[in-house]
């Protein structure tokens, strides 16, 4: 991941290399500082002179503090030695100040001070005068850490998203499998003739699940055609013995997460039961827009574990997903009244609305 650097999209913006940017700022800074004690004894010659004197320890300190010391100890959360090496720096850069002041400010400026190589007040001055030429580059950097950081921070949250969706996605297909291939070995024991039509169909089902549906969006089209083919799949496993209602009203385009609304449906067909001499019967209602996708299951059922939210690995699995793409922007009903099973997903599209999950 590439680092965030203001400097460089400041560079980026204007055209100007970075070198100019900090030769600029270095300008900027001498000529600031030297106007500004310039005018407490008019004297600029002699401001602009010590502020070109100082400048190369300045230099040495900002940058051996931003590209060395703060790469090697601050970013890799060595704060103490960070802290160690960044005092024992300034200490030693502000003797070496001292010096240049003994030597070409204070017998040409201050010949009537007395003049000394130790003097306490001296170095805490030059201290605070080193000190102030970092603020502005540390500041900048230490921003643009925190920048980089969060950008980190958010890269990484986004893959492990991802990488709990994928995970959670090629879950549904082993469960959806297993469930079928029961219906076909519960057929072939009892010789049916349709099993041969039904292997056929979950040939097609599967084409879809394996090759299109590991994708994170697939077309509303094709996942609209894989619930179509699952219920003509479990006509045909059912062979007539069932009441089976489903419509639809499709008015969205473009792409939706796969396999979404076949967990509610599954659940349907897996916990059928009929009411003595009536035959079991399932009402599955679809309608997609672009605000909203709702998906409403009815099915004649005295399952009760399901009223409990307890709807196998299926439910459980779209729950998670569905708390990872859209959070606060679904509703989730599952609920047994009078033994009928009704299972009800809403998800909104619309941010501004923002209900809460139902169990």
């Amino acid at each position: 991941m590439e680092f965030y650097s203001i400097t460089q999209n400041i560079a980026r913006r204007t055209g100007i290399p970075r070198w100019g940017l900090h030769v600029i700022y270095w300008v900027l800074w001498v000529c600031f500082w030297g106007v500004m004690w310039g005018t407490f004894d008019n004297n600029y010659e002699k401001t602009f002179y010590i502020q070109l004197l100082e400048l190369p320890y300045k230099l040495i300190f900002v940058y051996s503090i931003l590209y060395y010391f703060m790469p090697v100890f601050l970013e890799r959360q060595r704060y103490l030695l960070f802290i160690f090496y960044y005092l024992l720096i300034l200490a030693f850069l502000s003797v070496l100040v001292k010096f240049t002041w003994y030597f070409f400010i204070e017998s040409i400026y201050f010949p009537d001070r007395p003049h000394s190589l130790i003097r306490l007040t001296d170095q805490l001055n030059i201290i605070l005068t080193l000190n102030t030429a970092m603020v502005i580059p540390f500041g900048i950097k230490l921003t643009e850490y925190w920048l980089f950081q969060q950008q980190k921070s958010n890269q990484l949250e986004k893959e492990k998203l991802q990488a709990e969706l994928k995970f959670l996605r090629t879950q549904v297909n082993p469960h959806f499998l297993f469930n079928s291939l029961n219906s076909i070995y519960a057929l072939s024991l009892m010789k049916s003739e349709l099993t041969s039509d039904t292997i056929a169909r979950l040939s097609e089902i599967m084409r879809y699940l394996i090759y299109e549906a590991d994708a994170p969006k697939v077309s509303i089209d094709n996942e609209v055609e894989f619930i179509k083919s699952y219920i003509e799949f479990e006509k045909i496993r059912l062979n007539e013995e069932v009441d089976i209602s489903f419509t639809l009203v499709n008015d969205r385009n473009g792409t939706i997460p796969p396999l979404l609304f076949i967990p509610l449906i599954e659940n349907a067909f897996k916990h059928l039961k009929s009411f003595g001499t009536e035959k079991s019967w399932i009402v599955i209602q679809m309608e997609l827009s672009n605000k909203r996708m709702k998906l409403l299951v009815e099915n004649s059922s005295g399952d009760t574990s399901i009223q409990k939210g307890n709807g196998g690995i299926g439910i459980s699995n779209l729950k998670k997903r569905l708390e990872l793409l859209y959070p606060n922007h679904y509703e989730l009903s599952l609920r047994n009244e009078d033994e009928v099973h009704y299972a009800t997903l809403t998800i909104f599209e619309d941010a501004l609305s923002q209900p809460q999950t139902k169990l």
